[in-house]
């Protein structure tokens, strides 16, 4: 039998907290007042994922095999946003 606990169990403690993993900031713009972030995020063998934030808050995302695809998808992306009318600060 397994030592773990049901996850009901009254006295199970609560698994550690997630530690944040660290993205690579790329871009920053502002479109209709609104801020929006791309940032890569490395998933080791798995690949590289570009998002974007909306607020600050995740928006969208979509993972890469290789970092140089990612990189194309997040200049495509802030080309759309500056074409659209936003401008970029950072």
């Amino acid at each position: 039998m397994s030592d773990q606990q049901p996850f009901y169990a009254p006295n199970r403690l609560p698994p550690p907290a997630r530690t944040p993993r660290l993205t690579e900031h790329l871009w920053a713009l502002r479109k209709d007042g609104r801020q929006y972030d791309g940032e890569l995020l490395d998933h080791g063998t798995w690949g590289v994922e570009f998002q974007v934030l909306y607020e600050l808050s995740w928006f969208y995302g979509h993972r890469w095999p290789t970092r140089e695809l990612a990189l194309v998808e997040a200049e495509d992306r802030k080309a759309e946003y500056l074409r659209e009318g936003g401008v970029l600060i950072g």
